[in-house]
């Protein structure tokens, strides 16, 4: 009998723990369900009005300082810190997730998505001429005038605050600005009164990371000079510069550091230090600036790091600037795959090895995205990604055996 009550008693004990446990499973589900639908209805009414203040962007009427405040206010909206953004005016401000601060859906990425493509702020700032002297230059493509304004500068540091000082509300850099720019020159030229014949954004582009533009820098959304520049607006020319800017950030992580020459022919510059200049594109090769001022292009594989006696170029690796997410968790292919450049899917994809693995917006990869069908499934840049990841697929598995 004992036996008996002693089981009906932990019975019921169990039956009450598991009741318990079954009414904060419900509770828990019903919270879930509840922010779900609460988030989608604060969705929906964030979306009405930043509809509205982005319809009123386009009013040709705006003055400048209408257009940052509507700006900024879009921006708060998706969670964008505006305060450490005018906190930190030469460095990349707030990279949070689009929404980490905030709402989570659509409606809130679309904000910073939609202002990207119109360009923000930077017609406006032709318009009213508000650029610094170095980002004017960059916008007109004036390429003289770009080298004359950074050969003026001999401090370091008030260098790095001209080539990454950030314009507009976009907050681009300049090496950035002269990208966008390139894709516009009937609209610079009518704001400006400067012939595209005379636009030279390529060599501007150059100057800029000889003399040490960060090729990794991003704008307010998140975007960097592989958005920009290799998308489903690019142009032979921004796919050039891109291409300089991929094999500039391979060993950007160690500009301004102390270095070390080893291996050269030139037996007499073997161990001599100097500082790590900028990118010379054209070469391929790095600066050196010795102690007496002396400066020197060097290839990467030559260069160690003093500190580590690591080359700059097999160690301390740099993730592909073809992989980096924007702040809505978008990669520059997420883009072409929904387009129609074939000629920029292989940019991305056989010349610079891009990854097809990354989850984008919704948890989606660019390799399911191009293998699930849909509308797209015939598409000629769908069947150059399948291709891509095919081969991806081969080697790794040729390399396991």
């Amino acid at each position: 009998e004992k036996d008996q009550k002693t089981t009906k008693t932990m019975g019921k004990k169990s039956a009450r723990k598991k009741n318990k446990e079954e009414q904060r499973k419900m509770g828990e589900a019903f919270q879930k369900t509840a922010m779900k639908e609460t988030r989608k209805l604060s969705d929906k009414m964030l979306s009405v009005e930043s509809t509205r203040l982005l319809e009123k962007l386009n009013s040709p009427r705006l003055s400048l300082d209408e257009v940052t405040s509507i700006m900024r206010q879009l921006l708060a909206m998706c969670g964008t810190d505006n305060a450490m953004n005018d906190n930190d005016p030469y460095g990349d401000g707030d990279q949070s997730v689009v929404g980490e601060r905030g709402l989570l859906g659509e409606g809130t990425r679309q904000i910073p998505r939609r202002l990207w493509a119109r360009g923000g702020d930077m017609e406006h700032y032709l318009i009213y001429g508000l650029f610094t002297p170095l980002a004017y230059s960059c916008a007109i493509g004036n390429a003289s005038q770009v080298r004359h304004i950074l050969k003026a500068t001999t401090d370091f540091e008030e260098r790095r605050r001209l080539l990454e000082k950030r314009e507009t509300a976009m907050r681009v850099p300049p090496l950035i600005l002269t990208i966008a720019l390139s894709k516009c020159q009937s609209t610079v030229s009518i704001h400006t009164g400067v012939s595209p014949s005379n636009m030279d954004y390529v060599t501007v582009v150059k100057l800029l990371l000889e003399y040490g533009a960060r090729p990794d820098s991003k704008d307010v959304a998140g975007k960097n000079v592989c958005h920009y520049g290799s998308g489903n607006f690019a142009t032979d020319g921004t796919l050039t510069m891109v291409d300089y800017c991929l094999e500039a950030a391979k060993t950007s992580s160690y500009f301004g550091n102390q270095v070390v020459l080893r291996n050269l022919s030139n037996q007499k510059y073997n161990s001599i230090s100097g500082r790590l200049g900028g990118y010379i594109a054209d070469t391929e090769r790095r600066q050196i600036i010795l102690s007496d001022g002396k400066e020197l292009a060097i290839k990467p594989q030559n260069i160690f790091d003093q500190q580590t006696d690591d080359c700059i170029l097999l160690h301390k690796p740099t993730t592909n600037l073809v992989d980096i997410s924007d702040r809505m968790g978008e990669v520059c292919l997420c883009e072409v795959a929904v387009g129609d450049r074939e000629d920029v899917a292989r940019f991305l994809c056989k010349k610079h090895n891009a990854s097809i693995d990354i989850k984008c917006r919704g948890g989606t990869t660019v390799r399911e995205m191009v293998n699930k069908g849909g509308s797209y499934i015939a598409s000629p840049v769908h069947i150059i990604i399948r291709k891509y990841g095919e081969m991806q697929s081969i080697r790794e598995h040729t390399r396991c055996i």
